[in-house]
């Protein structure tokens, strides 16, 4: 019972994806794509597994990437299939990055935060994109360049393992709702619901990880 309890997130949500896509497509309510279907299940396990800290989350990540690229391409939305590729290659640099010892401590990276200079400089850096974005093709456009700015900024974040990672998944996945809301993208709005929970779930754990190692390296 607690395994269950302790992995429900990578069984629960998928589950409930596969499960909306049949009702999406049986009540006719809105297209659901096996290309859609493939690249959301790919996301929401691997989501989970990063906050766990996990290789195979990059690993599956990559998978889903490369489905993302070629489903938003079907829909028009060019913010989503950068940051569809910028998380491709990021998750090459972060397998990379997750797996290699320090060089100081020889010990495997864990999480951290961002120094305050550095917070201000990705507010500026998301921004500049919403600004963009509003000038291309007003409010879908502002919504689809923060999501792409956010998401860009974490996953270059998660690739060093630093917690303010999170936030920025937290930003972008509130817009994801409006987005795919606007965009009739009924599955991808499911999956930032659970990205989501996932965000703050995974904020506190590596919160409470920086905490535990800060303060046994301070003893």
């Amino acid at each position: 019972m607690s395994l269950v309890r302790k992995n429900f997130d990578l069984v629960f949500f998928p589950a409930g994806i596969v499960a909306l896509a049949a009702a999406l497509h049986f009540l006719g309510i809105g297209e659901v794509s096996l290309l859609e279907l493939g690249a959301v299940l790919g996301a929401v396990i691997a989501r989970p597994l990063l906050k766990r800290e996990k290789i195979s989350g990059m690993i599956l990540g990559i998978a889903a990437n490369i489905l993302f690229i070629f489903y938003f391409m079907k829909i028009h939305l060019t913010g989503q299939i950068i940051l569809s590729a910028f998380y491709l290659a990021l998750n090459f640099a972060g397998i990379y990055s997750w797996m290699r010892l320090d060089k100081k401590t020889h010990k495997l990276l864990r999480p951290t935060f961002l120094h305050p200079m550095w917070q201000a400089g990705v507010m500026i850096a998301i921004a500049a994109a919403v600004a963009v974005g509003a000038g291309t093709r007003g409010t879908i456009g502002s919504l689809d360049y923060f999501v792409m700015a956010t998401g860009i900024i974490g996953m270059i974040l998660l690739v060093r393992k630093k917690t303010d990672a999170w936030v920025s998944y937290i930003a972008g996945d509130t817009a994801g709702l409006a987005l795919f809301w606007m965009s009739g993208s009924y599955l991808m709005l499911a999956a930032m619901l659970e990205y989501l929970y996932t965000d703050f779930a995974a904020f506190f754990k590596w919160r409470k990880a920086f905490r535990r190692i800060k303060k046994r390296n301070e003893k």
